[in-house]
């Protein structure tokens, strides 16, 4: 694989606010089940991306998981299921991410190794140490 470019990027304290266990708990079988926690190269930049997304349905969920992480961006209307309308909620800042992901570590199952690598880069990016794993395909 190749090197990684990687580009001055303030860092900030995560604004996401901490979770009780019981909403760790709750998000990491949200994540396990409708999430995704997945890297990519954005082709623009060809630097390496960190992307966590809950997909569903029921807009009152994505709206919780919006509320109760704090300043997660959430994106309503991006496509359909059948005739029902589909909702996203996405985290972004390497902070917040981190935050969450060391919240719900203890309790994932399924996506545990996607988290451990993905909690794993976020230190790596948060420390600014510019060695890294590529973990893109």
């Amino acid at each position: 694989m190749g090197k990684l470019r990687y580009h001055k990027v303030p860092f900030r304290e995560s604004k996401a606010r901490k979770l009780s266990e019981e909403e760790s708990a709750y998000l990491a079988g949200i994540i396990d089940g409708e999430g995704m926690v997945k890297f990519f190269k954005r082709k623009d930049r060809g630097d390496e991306r960190l992307y966590i997304c809950v997909t569903n349905t029921s807009k009152p969920l994505i709206e919780w998981l919006s509320k109760i992480c704090g300043t997660m961006v959430t994106g309503n209307g991006s496509g359909h299921l059948g005739n029902k309308q589909i909702y996203r909620w996405n985290v972004y800042p390497v902070a917040d991410a981190h935050a969450i992901l060391t919240a719900v570590e203890p309790y994932v199952i399924v996506k545990k190794e996607e988290v451990h690598t993905a909690i794993d880069w976020c230190e790596m990016r948060l420390s600014g140490d510019k060695s890294h794993l590529d973990v893109t395909p």
